[in-house]
């Protein structure tokens, strides 16, 4: 199912838009670590570059972002720090 998604994105999408970007594992324990954190949420945000970039912040058990705590939002984008071809992007 997550490749047909992906695949229905790249077909709609202009030749260099963005496809994905990474989060590391050590920023995502940190969020999800959170006192009271019991979910993670994903807004979207433009960089100073004009590329899309997803933000993600922790969620407590009241449904609220937990916005004073770690919120994830660069990392490497895709293109150019691209995986190896894979059924998620080809």
């Amino acid at each position: 199912e997550a490749s047909i998604l992906t695949k229905r994105y790249r077909e709609k999408i202009k030749q260099g838009t963005i496809l994905g970007g990474l989060f590391w594992k050590s920023g995502l324990e940190k969020l999800i670590n959170q006192s009271n954190c019991v979910a993670m949420r994903y807004y979207h945000g433009i960089n100073e570059d004009d590329k899309p970039v997803i933000i993600l912040v922790g969620v407590n058990d009241s449904g609220d972002d937990i916005v004073d705590g770690v919120l994830l939002e660069i990392g490497p984008l895709c293109p150019p720090f691209c995986p190896s071809m894979n059924k998620l992007n080809s």
